[in-house]
């Protein structure tokens, strides 16, 4: 009889030794787990509350039982907790709630406060809760749709810019055409005045100024396209044989009247033995525009 209590007591020793060590390890995860865990009674009052709360309230972990947890919630979300209180005491299961918590320095931290209940039937209702910050990721999800909402943006615009570069596109184009339709004709009659010689004299002189001043304008309007053209890579440069000092004669014809007028003395010397160059005639007579632009 008396080895068997021996043995028993031996059995309840180790045991013992088994709960204590049990209880060390528990306390030592509650104490030490990155994530603020607490324990809350029915009124929200802290019970417990280990070092990750401590850090996270800014208070010393020792001071914060016997605290009520709603003085460490935002103003504007204390009816917030007090639901989530209700509802703790109402269900079952675990309840979550999101808020805002107002730590000792006047920081407020956005977390998610997880509740279930822990006490066994008959004894004292505690419920066991933790705090989990979500600020850094809340911070990020808003920093993410404020990214989505400017690519959105741009992409808008830039869609916008797309549609008016095509209108103005468009409208070029159609500019260009009406432009150039009552040039047409005129330049059709005067070559075919030329050709069967029925200008006078006195007039052909005039009226080769009229022309060519003619094919610089319809040269000009088909500039107007040049820069659409350029944007879709669509720009075609003619090479041909031209014969610069006839285009600079050509030019003097254009600005003759505009020096005369102001009284300008110009000296021209066309004695170049090399005078022919290979380019875009066309668009080298548009220099000829601008010089009588100036």
């Amino acid at each position: 009889h008396q080895e068997e209590l021996r043995v028993q007591q031996t059995q309840l020793l180790e045991a013992q030794h088994a709960l204590e060590e049990s209880r060390d390890r528990y306390a030592d995860l509650f104490d030490f787990a990155p994530i603020a865990f607490l324990t809350v009674d029915r009124s929200g009052v802290l019970q417990e509350a280990n070092l990750a709360a401590g850090t996270l309230l800014e208070v010393n972990r020792d001071r914060l039982p016997g605290f009520p947890l709603v003085v460490y919630v935002a103003e504007r979300d204390r009816r917030v907790f007090l639901e989530h209180l209700s509802l703790c005491r109402r269900k079952t299961e675990t309840v979550q709630t999101r808020l805002h918590l107002r730590t000792r320095d006047g920081e407020e931290r956005l977390v998610d406060v997880v509740s279930r209940p822990a006490a066994r039937p008959g004894a004292r209702e505690v419920w066991h809760t933790c705090l989990v910050d979500v600020t850094a990721s809340e911070h990020a999800e808003a920093e993410r749709r404020s990214i989505e909402i400017e690519r959105l943006r741009m992409q808008h615009e830039e869609q916008a810019m797309r549609t008016a570069s095509e209108t103005k596109d468009r409208f070029l184009a159609v500019l260009s055409h009406e432009l150039r339709t009552p040039l047409t004709p005129i330049l059709l009659k005067l070559g075919a005045l030329e050709a069967r010689g029925a200008i006078p004299e006195d007039l052909r002189e005039p009226l080769g100024l009229v022309r060519r001043n003619i094919e610089v304008e319809a040269r000009l309007i088909d500039d107007l396209l040049d820069t659409t053209r350029i944007v879709h890579g669509k720009l075609h440069m003619a090479q041909e044989c031209v014969d610069v000092h006839e285009l600079l004669e050509s030019l003097l014809d254009t600005v003759s009247s505009e020096i005369e007028t102001a009284a300008l003395e110009l000296n021209v010397d066309l004695g170049a033995h090399e005078h022919h160059i290979r380019g875009d005639a066309l668009r080298l007579q548009h220099l000829r525009a601008a010089a009588h632009a100036i």
